[in-house]
């Protein structure tokens, strides 16, 4: 453990030490400067001022932190919240933990919204990143985000309120009849649906298998595409002519999703890359 009369250079130290033989090595300093953050320190001072004494009321916490992680927890979880495209979004193990992944498809329809006041509708929500996010940079959007807990909906509703964006929460099993309480049209629809096959968990870390809700990741290996048929189904009916689907896929089903919505009468249905080049999105329009 950490004395409580330690100084900068000795927590990182410690910290590196404790984190480093449970933590990918490009993840070591990234998640001690989260840390340092967390408790009010500046990362660049345990180089600069080595010698500084460390405030004595932080070290508990500290310890706790460390602690945590090399049981395998999250740091997001430990913290209580991530950084998702610039804003603060607490999560919970109620909802997944928001990936760079998402950012990026949420990059992309803001750099290609061209409308002023879209409707847009989130499915499945989880703790409201791509809500907030959308409603933070599209200040005139209309924005519908459902979920089907009630757990995960109160933490999107917090985000939600912490960044004061107005967003429409509805509680709903989008599997089961959307259309009783999702009458509207919409210029968008977005969604990172569960995609993951259970056949893929062997090859997942235990933090995240450990931690983030199953269902919330995981379909069925007999049918991985349940959630893009329903929602190629709803789409279909309640896009407006000329709108935007965007959906985060699984990298394994890219010809697969292609043959899915062009059956259901989508057009210029492209699939894009992320940032490790994998198929990562489908963009289909109305």
């Amino acid at each position: 453990m950490l004395s409580q009369t330690c100084n900068l250079n000795q927590l990182h130290r410690f910290m590196k030490e404790q984190i480093g033989p449970v933590c990918d090595p490009r993840e070591t300093d990234s998640l001690i400067r989260m840390v340092f953050d967390h408790v009010g320190l500046n990362y660049l001072d345990a180089f600069r001022y080595p010698d500084k004494p460390c405030q004595p009321e932080i070290i508990p916490q500290i310890n706790e932190i460390v602690t945590e992680i090399t049981n395998n927890k999250p740091i997001q979880y430990i913290l209580g919240y991530t950084i998702f495209y610039g804003l603060k979004i607490h999560v919970s193990k109620h909802v997944l933990i928001p990936r760079p992944e998402t950012e990026l498809m949420v990059d992309m329809v803001i750099r290609n919204m061209n409308r002023l006041h879209p409707a847009i509708l989130d499915i499945g929500t989880g703790s409201g990143c791509i809500a907030i996010a959308l409603k933070k940079h599209l200040p005139g959007a209309r924005i519908t985000a459902i979920d089907r807990y009630a757990d995960a909906l109160s933490v999107a509703e917090r985000n939600a309120g912490l960044h004061h964006a107005d967003i429409r929460f509805v509680e709903l099993d989008f599997l089961r009849n959307p259309e009783a309480e999702l009458t509207g049209r919409f210029d968008l629809i977005i969604s990172n649906p569960p995609y993951v096959t259970h056949y893929e968990k062997k090859f997942m870390q235990g933090n995240v298998l450990d931690h983030e809700p199953p269902a919330a990741l995981f379909v069925e290996d007999t049918d991985p595409l349940i959630f893009y048929r329903a929602i190629a189904g709803y789409a279909r009916e309640h896009l407006k002519k000329a709108g935007d689907l965007w959906l985060e896929i699984n990298e394994k089903f890219g010809p697969e999703m292609l043959d899915l919505f062009t059956g259901f009468g989508f057009s210029d249905c492209r699939i894009l890359k992320d940032l490790q080049e994998k198929d990562r999105f489908i963009h289909a329009k109305k």
